[in-house]
């Protein structure tokens, strides 16, 4: 048989009743030159099943379906996917996502128009149901603004044999972008290849994906050669620098300053890149500053754990990274 153009792989973990609505809107695609790659990552619900009953009903559809012994992970899942495709562009989503009729015939387009060995599509969230849905609402418009990859729309050429970085398990999509960058690549923006992400949060909830992309883009920053974010870092700076009030209260100043800047860079953000409103900005301001102090918090203790050796995946990611980057310097000198 025909090697397909497009390749869409999905990691599914614990999601029976949300993935058969995400195939649902995949077989509805406009371009129908596509085989679908389950990765079914060793789920404790029905998971399995579903896919199993998903793929038997759909005979005339391309759909491979691979069991994960144990749990990988999304890169893990994803990066397995990626091994078992075969066609041309591979193309990801996540399994609590609804995908636009025309969102592989527009990410496929962009490949052919741009030439570019990745691409990012966009990413809509579900209209809120409460505040902590509200605070989050935007997060993925940022991506018109600084076009990365987005793991839950993104796609890359199969020639390139790109593997997603399993030591950083949150944000590797940033990593990937990077790294391609670093190779001299760019990063197409396919603005119209949307997904609609339904994932529903509360504050519980968001507390816990702070806790977690403080930890993943630590692993990111650490590997590329970076202290914090521009997200966190002054709220970083703030803490660091509370020890200077021991030598002097009035340099308690300083964290206040930094404390009082991060304040404002969240601000910032609500209303530039996520295109809120002022007054809807600051109904969700003590909602944010409780998930960017999660963050903050969970990003220092990463670095400690860094400084003490126990998190050494990412170390020898980074080992491989920096030697990597020395070969292709040395390759350029060369030339």
């Amino acid at each position: 048989m025909k090697a397909p153009t497009a390749s869409v792989v999905i990691g599914v973990f614990n999601r029976a009743r949300q993935i058969v609505p995400c195939l649902e809107s995949l077989l509805a695609s406009t371009f129908q030159d596509f085989e679908l790659v389950l990765v079914e990552d060793a789920s404790t619900d029905d998971s399995a099943q579903v896919l199993a009953r998903f793929k038997a009903a759909h005979p005339a559809h391309r759909i491979r379906i691979i069991q994960n012994e144990r749990n990988r992970g999304a890169s893990g899942s994803r990066n397995i996917g990626s091994d078992a495709a075969e066609g041309e562009f591979l193309l990801f989503t996540d399994s609590d996502c609804i995908v636009e009729p025309t969102w592989i015939e527009e990410m496929v387009k962009a490949f052919r128009s741009s030439g570019a060995p990745a691409v990012s599509g966009m990413v809509l969230d579900k209209p809120p149901t409460n505040l902590t849905e509200r605070a989050y609402v935007g997060s993925c418009l940022v991506v018109r603004k600084t076009p990365n990859l987005m793991e839950s729309n993104m796609g890359y050429r199969r020639s390139l044999g790109c593997r997603l970085d399993e030591a950083i398990f949150y944000g590797e999509g940033d990593d990937l972008a990077t790294r391609l960058r670093a190779a001299g690549h760019v990063v197409a923006l396919a603005p119209d290849a949307v997904v609609h992400h339904q994932h529903a949060l509360h504050f519980a909830s968001y507390m816990r994906m702070a806790r977690v992309a403080g930890r993943g883009h630590t692993l990111y920053w650490y590997k590329h050669g970076k202290l914090l974010g521009r997200d966190i870092m002054f709220a970083g700076l703030a803490v660091l620098s509370l020890p200077l009030g021991l030598v002097d209260p009035l340099l308690l100043a300083i964290p206040a300053l930094c404390a009082s800047a991060q304040v404002a860079a969240i601000l910032f953000n609500e209303l530039h890149y996520k295109g809120k409103p002022m007054r809807e900005a600051l109904a969700v301001l003590p909602v944010q500053l409780a998930y960017y102090a999660v963050r903050t918090a969970s990003a220092l203790r990463t670095w400690t754990r860094i400084a003490l050796g126990r998190e050494r995946a990412i170390g020898e990611s980074k080992t491989r990274w920096l030697e990597e980057r020395r070969l292709r310097l040395e390759g350029s000198a060369a030339d």
